[in-house]
């Protein structure tokens, strides 16, 4: 995802568990607390305290999936008690029958829970995923009874803005002022968190009105901060416009890196009709078609609300507003799920079969559908918004059709227990999961990578060539930035080739993401890479069934975990991959030239490419995945079909010879291989970060999400800077002089940010030193005077950072 844009990253409730709900309130009996919720009027207050009332249910199991010591005393007395229907009961107070009544309840309040733990855990990871006590600030609106800043351990900086109608708003500040004074909440339990007095804020405004946000400023909303924006069971209550300008409000509001989570429904709930026939078949004594109207005017507002915001969609979706498009594409939504509802209504699995099925509620639930689809032109503007919903129905649901233009995928979510923290969360949120190592995958140490690849092209007749200069002879580029620059002149036909085939580990150095390093999992300043290189000897089919033979034989990946992607107009390189390698075509992506044409520069050789990625998560299925997803997919291996050569004008024309050019991230295998979750925690990078941590007097497992940024900074900039300064680069002020200076001095400075305030580089080259001899042997030869030129430039900037700390003192 992108920090620069805001985001919207939606989940699916179930609001099958409004209609077949047996645990509904409406008794006017005070809670624990003696607040009386009885008089909260509309359908959003009876909809939150449905929610509480299942979280406090969830709440009393072993594992609970969301733990809310709360939620009793939110949802009142009369909701937590199994109720009968009698003369003086209110309409949505029913017992179900006969048909396995606690089979239902668990499967509505399963669902429930799901649904919450999984945007507790997006939640938990964005937040963790910001610097670490940077202020930013969450608003969640509808929030009605809701209780995540007492149950989540907010990470420090983050302030909670909670908004909702008035009667809401001031229902949750008596309850919470009630819980405050008899300090008992919930059966003596207590909230997991405690709140500072000016982390939470409650705010009074009816969204539907267009100056809702005077009120949120006025509580002290910062849209400068990065804000993520709950609306977690709102969007059904709003029509086309409203939906659109809360939207365009968002958008013009939300800081970089804003993030926005979103609740759409299921269908059954958005046909007045459907609706009325399951209420008809679900509660006992309901005959009447117009009963649950007459009965509910809560339901009849809330049909009504979900027939105004459905009327007048337009056929072309493209055409649509925001809000339309949402209310089209809600019918192509099955959320958590048309099969709940069969179970609900005794129609479904009986005994065992049952039983496993509440086995998966809470162990392994499947999410059918993730799909997306970009907002309008005029909300684009203003924010570049992307929407994505998720729905986790409990079963395999088919789908209708896409919208034109959708992508579907599929996802997973592992239910965990309670008590999400910011640091769990954010490991899973920004790095991939730690490799489950398959039966026959290899645990490589780098060198051992290394040299099995280079052994195994040996083998089929290419040349070991040593790496080359970081200072490369070509005069268009500034440092030699991968492993096919010291063949360029081969490949143009400028020099002559003295082998028909090559492979070496070439040394490469950009800097174009320097501020990313450290803050993901893959971005480096230095890497090796790995390649196999043919100057008109083989071409796409060799090529590729090597790089196959290689994955799976040499490193033993699992063949079902390999993606493949190929230039769109390549069917050749598509075809080889499905009928010669036999990949299956549902793990083939067609990509544009931004992805798969690959060039060194903007002019010379270049060509489509194949590339070959990683999949972390294969439990997650292969419909609409999407390979740009950091968190589930690396890029390994990059096969270029290097036949063209591009000129000044931007006019490709063939090359003499049909080329080869492979490019293997050795960092990025390392990370495969040896089950971390990122490059920096590899053997080619750890033992300098380790080095690192022993002067700061820590160690890189036991720093904080600051101080493990600062320590992938060093070891990685430690790399460049040794291998630099060994091919003749200086520090200066130019050039590729500058590049050295700049590194060392942002060393320096995450030193001082660890708490290192001694001279330190030359002790954490050494590690770097250390690592380095089986990539390039004059490393090592060259230690005193790496050295020397890293100590000099250390002092240097020493003394000017000490000179400027006086002058402000």
């Amino acid at each position: 995802m992108n920090v620069q844009t805001s985001q919207v990253l939606a989940t699916v409730g179930t609001i099958a568990a409004v209609l077949v709900c047996k645990r509904l309130m409406g008794q006017n009996k005070p809670s624990r607390t003696g607040v009386d919720l009885g008089n909260l009027a509309g359908i959003v207050s009876f909809s939150a305290r449905i929610m509480a009332a299942w979280r406090a249910i969830e709440s009393e199991e072993e594992n609970c999936l969301v733990c809310d010591p709360l939620a009793r005393d939110m949802a009142g007395e009369v909701a937590m008690a199994d109720t009968v229907p009698t003369a003086n009961t209110q309409p949505w107070e029913y017992s179900p029958g006969t048909a396995a009544p606690e089979r239902r309840r668990k499967l509505k309040i399963g669902a429930m829970a799901v649904r919450t733990a999984y945007l507790d855990r997006e939640v938990m990871g964005h937040l963790s995923r910001q610097p670490a006590g940077a202020a930013q600030q969450v608003v969640n609106l509808g929030a009605g009874l809701d209780t995540r800043p007492w149950r989540l351990d907010l990470p420090e900086g983050v302030r909670w803005i909670d908004v909702d109608k008035q009667d809401v708003t001031l229902a949750k500040q008596a309850v919470l002022e009630g819980i405050r004074a008899s300090r008992s909440p919930a059966g003596n339990r207590t909230a997991t968190h405690t709140l500072k007095a000016s982390t939470w804020t409650s705010v009074a405004a009816d969204l539907a009105d267009e100056d809702w946000t005077s009120a949120l400023f006025k509580a002290g909303f910062d849209p400068q901060l990065p804000t993520l924006w709950i609306l977690e069971g709102l969007i059904m209550y709003l029509s086309h416009a409203a939906v659109d300008r809360l939207l365009a409000d968002l958008a013009r509001l939300s800081g970089q890196g804003s993030l926005m989570a979103l609740m759409l429904f299921r269908q059954t709930i958005l046909d007045a009709s459907k609706a009325q026939d399951t209420h008809k078949r679900t509660i006992p004594g309901s005959t009447s078609e117009n009963e649950m109207y007459q009965k509910s005017p809560a339901f009849k507002q809330l049909l009504q609300s979900v027939g105004s915001s459905l009327s007048g969609a337009p056929d072309d979706p493209e055409q649509a507003s925001l809000g339309q498009r949402i209310a089209a594409a809600l019918p192509h939504i099955v959320a958590a799920s048309e099969y709940l509802v069969q179970v609900a209504e005794g129609t479904g699995l009986e005994g065992a079969e049952c039983a496993t099925l509440l086995q998966d509620c809470k162990g392994h639930w499947r999410a059918r559908a993730q799909f997306g689809f970009e907002v309008s032109d005029d909300l684009m503007s203003q924010g570049n918004l992307t929407l994505w919903t998720t729905a986790m129905p409990l079963a395999a649901q088919p789908w209708d059709r896409p919208l034109p233009g959708w992508t579907i995928s599929e996802r997973t979510f592992n239910a965990q227990p309670c008590n999400v923290s910011a640091t769990s969360a954010a490991a899973t949120a920004t790095e991939a999961p730690p490799v489950a190592p398959a039966e026959a995958m290899r645990s490589m140490s780098g060198q051992e990578i290394r040299e099995a690849f280079l052994k195994f092209y040996e083998e089929r007749g290419h040349t070991r060539v040593a790496s080359a200069s970081l200072v490369p002879d070509d005069p268009t580029v500034l440092l030699t930035i991968a492993g096919m620059l010291p063949f360029k002149p081969i490949f143009l036909g400028q020099a002559p080739r003295q082998h028909a085939r090559a492979t070496s580990s070439q040394k490469c150095i950009r800097t174009n993401d320097i501020e990313n390093v450290g803050v993901t999992a893959r971005h480096h300043t230095f890497f090796e890479m790995l390649g196999n290189f043919s100057f008109g000897d083989y071409f796409k089919e060799q090529a590729i069934q090597m790089a196959w033979e290689l994955s799976t034989k040499v490193f033993g990946l699992p063949q079902e975990r390999i993606w493949v992607s190929v230039f769109e107009e390549d069917q050749e390189a598509f075809d080889l991959w499905e009928q010669k390698v036999g990949v299956s075509k549902d793990r083939i992506r067609r990509m544009g030239a931004a992805d798969n044409f690959w060039a060194a520069g903007p002019t010379g050789p270049c060509g489509p490419c194949s590339e070959l990625y990683f999949d972390f998560r294969p439990e997650l299925g292969t419909r609409g995945a999407d390979l740009e997803d950091d968190s589930r997919f690396i890029e390994f291996y990059n096969l270029v079909f290097m036949e063209s050569n591009r000129g000044p004008d931007g006019a490709l024309t063939p090359l003499a010879r049909q080329n080869i050019d492979t490019g293997l991230g050795l960092e990025r295998m390392a990370q495969i291989l040896q089950s971390v979750p990122n490059n920096y925690e590899t053997d080619l990078i750890l033992p300098i970060m380790d080095a690192a941590a022993r002067l700061a007097g820590t160690t890189y497992a036991d720093a904080d999400a600051a101080g493990k940024t600062a320590l992938k900074v060093i070891g990685d900039h430690a790399r460049a800077a040794v291998y630099l300064v060994s091919d003749g680069v200086l520090p200066s002020n130019v050039g590729r002089g500058y590049i050295v200076r700049r590194l060392i001095r942002r060393i320096v400075m995450k030193g001082r940010l660890l708490g290192i305030k001694d001279s330190f580089l030359q002790r954490v080259a050494e590690a770097a030193i250390d690592l380095a001899g089986p990539c390039d042997s004059n490393v090592p030869r060259s230690r005193s005077r790496i050295m020397a030129e890293l100590g000099r430039e250390e002092e240097r900037f020493r003394t000017t950072l000490d000179s400027g700390e006086k002058v402000l003192e």
